[in-house]
């Protein structure tokens, strides 16, 4: 058996989409030469922070966009306790073990969960919050996973269901299901990562990157005027791109099948699962990058679209704004325009 774990701690609500990440490291290093002969103002500096359980960063151009950047990085620290799944002092984990119970939750998470609900709702084959009992069988941080049996899997999916979840109003929320476990871990980071976006443009930088542990986010251009170059892992080489896309006031964000990962007998077991058989999706897809302005939605889509496949994809794209979507299926790189 072969094991690889590409997420320290895979019990985080965050998926790590390591594909951009790598590439936006690569990347990086052959921009800053070329920027160093700007002037002082271009000269790239990068703060950094451990937060959603990766490596958030966040490069800028001007000295006296620093506070800004401090801030929404201690901000993207703060977001821990409001969405985190594993965290005990969190508003959703508080959620997730109220037993059924009536719970209030803070106004920004209710708010969050509504518009979230619509999604589940509207692309329930595809897109379910609902999943946490059933990720919890799969421990991709083991050195010897085990692959749950069908009949655990059965269990733990009687424990979903979006239509479980009742908004009561005035911030109440009941789970209807003392088994139901909420997990955001296809949205958050773009939720997040938007809103540190507008918190920097709000502060008058106007060009930065941001890097959520590969959700890539691009405030302006560079100083020079030209866009980011952001980079498309290649899924059986990760220290190769397999594409290359220049984005200025857009995200990149990359969901794939080689993240999160064991190997038993010969099978890939992943962390993208299929709300229908709570099992890793399986549709011959190895990844699926959405390049869009929303950062929330371009999180969201890399999933859903994933778990869709390529063909049913396509035709959901249509319920969209303008974006472009990359798939990379049994190592061929396929471009969607809706």
């Amino acid at each position: 058996m072969k094991t690889q774990n590409k997420c320290v701690n895979i019990t985080s609500i965050f998926h790590c989409n390591y594909a951009i990440f790598l590439s936006f490291a690569f990347l990086f290093s052959a921009l800053f030469p070329a920027l160093a002969g700007c002037g002082k103002t271009a000269s790239p500096r990068t703060e950094t922070v451990f937060a959603l359980d990766t490596v958030v960063q966040i490069t800028y151009y001007r000295d006296a966009d620093k506070n800004a950047v401090m801030e929404a990085l201690s901000a993207c620290k703060a977001y821990e306790k409001l969405f985190s799944r594993t965290d005990p002092e969190s508003a959703l984990y508080r959620l997730n073990h109220a037993n059924g119970e009536e719970t209030e939750v803070p106004e920004e998470l209710y708010k969050f969960l509504l518009e979230v609900q619509k999604y589940a709702v509207r692309y329930p084959d595809y897109f379910d919050i609902t999943l946490g009992a059933v990720s919890d069988l799969y421990d991709f941080k083991s050195e010897n996973p085990e692959v749950p049996s069908d009949a655990a899997v059965s269990e733990a999916l009687s424990h979903t269901g979006i239509e479980k979840v009742s908004f009561l109003g005035d911030r109440k929320i009941r789970l209807l299901d003392k088994g139901l476990s909420l997990d955001l871990g296809a949205v958050a980071k773009g939720y997040i990562g938007e809103r540190m976006k507008e918190m920097l443009e709000n502060a008058g930088v106007r060009s930065a990157l941001l890097n959520l542990g590969g959700n890539v986010l691009a405030i302006g251009k560079r100083p020079d005027g030209r866009a980011f170059s952001i980079g498309i892992q290649d899924p059986e080489h990760e220290d190769r791109m397999i594409k290359t896309v220049d984005v200025s006031d857009a995200c990149v964000v990359t969901s794939g099948n080689y993240e999160r990962f064991f190997i038993k007998d010969g099978v890939r077991y992943h962390h993208l699962i299929d709300p229908e058989t709570g099992r890793p999706a399986e549709n011959g897809l190895e990844s699926v990058t959405v390049v869009t302005e929303d950062s929330f939605l371009a999180d969201l889509l890399s999933t859903l679209l994933f778990v869709a496949g390529k063909d049913r994809a396509e035709a959901l794209l249509q319920d969209f704004p303008p974006l472009h979507v990359y798939f990379i299926e049994n190592g061929e790189l396929k471009e969607a325009v809706n």
